[in-house]
């Protein structure tokens, strides 16, 4: 990860998203929807931002770091297959982690820099309960559905329990404007 640093990726606002997830089908909230999600956030920061997009973790077929052509207020970069390992290190030195519920969201809630500190991570729960998975950690936030709220009242989870959703619920439950208010706020918390 120092090559990321030394190449300028982890200077000023320092987005990671989680795009990996065990349910794609459920629990994916796009590339797309995260970039937008960036932009707006840079423009209410009215700065620069780089999105670092993180895919899954290491398997046989390595690292893979691609970039995105430049857009206007945010830079994109794809990492693919890098390791629990390096990504505890990298969390810390993000403003800000967004992610689905899933393990590296949860990963870059326990990561803390040398100092202790780290940054604000937000957990999508659009189907599980939102507070079974949080770590009840300071600046480990979640933004939920109405289903997930449900489960986390009854301790339900919708796999186990055979529960039945009367809609379909998926990711596009958080629009990248509303979701973006809430990140700026909490980044607005912690800016020094």
């Amino acid at each position: 990860m120092e090559e990321l640093h030394a190449m300028g990726w982890l200077n000023g606002l320092t987005i990671a998203a989680i795009t990996a997830t065990s349910w794609p089908e459920r629990k994916n909230y796009t590339a797309q929807r995260y970039i937008e999600l960036a932009e707006l956030i840079a423009e209410r920061w009215q700065s620069q931002a780089r999105l670092l997009l993180i895919g899954g973790v290491a398997d046989s077929s390595g690292i893979r770091i691609t970039t995105e052509d430049p857009r206007r207020h945010v830079q994109v970069l794809h990492l693919d297959g890098v390791s629990a390992d390096h990504l505890v290190n990298l969390f810390p030195r993000c403003q800000l982690v967004v992610g689905n519920d899933t393990g590296l969201t949860h990963l870059a809630a326990m990561a803390r820099g040398r100092d202790g500190g780290g940054p604000p991570v937000v957990g999508l729960y659009a189907r599980h309960s939102h507070s079974k998975w949080r770590t009840g950690l300071p600046h480990h936030h979640a933004v939920a559905t109405d289903l997930s709220d449900r489960m986390h009242q009854g301790d339900l989870c919708p796999v186990r329990d055979a529960i039945a959703p009367n809609t379909d619920i998926h990711m596009n439950a958080f629009p990248p404007v509303a979701l973006a208010e809430i990140c700026v706020e909490l980044l607005n918390r912690v800016a020094p």
